[in-house]
């Protein structure tokens, strides 16, 4: 059952780890800091805890309301909620693909964005948190998250060991730039040169496709009601 429960979390936190602003953001914080100042490492840890706070909040919360229900009331209740959500994924989708860059113009990152290549460890573990908990693709990413485990039937330490898998996995491409840059800088310092232009290319476009896939596995948990 832990694994299948990790089936279910993986669209969701992939479509998390697509996360261009938050990528673009540590690129520019791993070029410009010294190795020894590493406000990547604090961007990482902020953005964590932000996912796992997110997604135990909502769990805790749709747990506590579901659990006030019985049979059949619980069920269509739980399914209309994966269903909204699942809705809710496609609608910030065509948000996020309608404000895209148009080809030739320059991407509209957040203004928080051009100021990381200065931000300090603390700075930069509060920005990871407040990109993780408040901006509303991962809000929902991670909500939903929370309430999938929830009313899983996993023990307590399997709820907590699959909400921290799912905020590693959400953290992976963060990860990936983070670990590799204090391991072997100079062979990544151009590929995530590259990295940071093709994310201004492609601003809108990764996040849409993460969200839609993601949204399309909730819809579909959803209608098993009517089934």
């Amino acid at each position: 059952m832990f694994f299948l429960q990790l089936h279910w979390l993986l669209p969701l936190a992939l479509a998390v780890a697509a996360s261009p602003v938050a990528v673009f953001g540590v690129t520019r914080m791993t070029l410009a800091a010294p190795v020894s100042m590493a406000p990547d490492w604090g961007f990482l840890v902020g953005w964590v805890v932000g996912l796992l706070a997110v997604a135990g909040l909502a769990g805790a919360i749709v747990g506590l309301v579901t659990s006030l229900l019985k049979g059949t009331a619980a069920t269509v209740v739980v399914g209309l909620l994966r269903l909204a959500l699942g809705v809710l994924m496609w609608v910030i989708a065509l948000r996020r693909w309608r404000a895209r860059p148009r080809p030739g113009e320059p991407a509209r990152w957040p203004s928080w964005v051009q100021g990381a290549a200065e931000a300090d460890p603390a700075r930069a573990s509060g920005l990871g948190f407040a990109l993780a908990a408040l901006d509303l693709k991962n809000l929902v990413l991670a909500g939903t998250a929370g309430t999938l485990v929830v009313h899983s039937s996993l023990s307590f330490g399997g709820v907590l060991g699959s909400l921290l898998v799912f905020a590693l996995v959400a953290s992976s491409a963060l990860l990936f730039i983070t670990v590799g840059f204090r391991t072997a800088r100079h062979k990544v310092e151009a590929p995530l040169g590259r990295l940071a232009s093709g994310l201004e290319l492609n601003l809108g476009g990764i996040e849409s496709a993460a969200l839609l896939v993601a949204g399309a596995i909730l819809v579909g948990f959803g209608l098993q009601i009517f089934a």
